[in-house]
């Protein structure tokens, strides 16, 4: 495992393969991570504890953005080439389940915190 301070809180990784990469979000209130999207990473991200909402972009940044909360027990997929942000509405805990990350992989339009 490792951890990656981040702007908006820390990421945990608890493994990165070739095969998967899971990773613990620890995203601090009112904080928020950059409109990005992956061009080889699928995700899927599960909330553990408080409240976050996510904002994707299905017909790409910057068109019309659809905002989800998610609370504790919540799921959402972020397929290949969805161009996403997360914002710490409260202390949350977010779980992180995808294909293998590469950091030049993130494709940002808009820097967070």
């Amino acid at each position: 495992m490792s951890e990656h301070k981040k702007g908006w809180g820390n990421e945990v990784w608890i493994a990165n393969s070739k095969l998967y990469c899971g990773k613990k979000l620890i995203i601090n209130k009112g904080k928020k991570c950059s409109i990005h999207y992956h061009k080889i990473k699928d995700e899927t991200f599960f909330i553990q504890g408080g409240k976050v909402r996510m904002e994707i972009y299905p017909e790409g940044y910057p068109r019309e953005v659809k905002r989800i909360i998610m609370n504790a027990g919540d799921i959402l997929h972020i397929p290949v080439g969805l161009v996403h942000q997360f914002f710490g509405i409260g202390n949350s805990e977010m779980f992180e389940f995808s294909t293998q990350h590469f950091e030049e992989d993130s494709y940002r339009y808009v820097y967070g915190d």
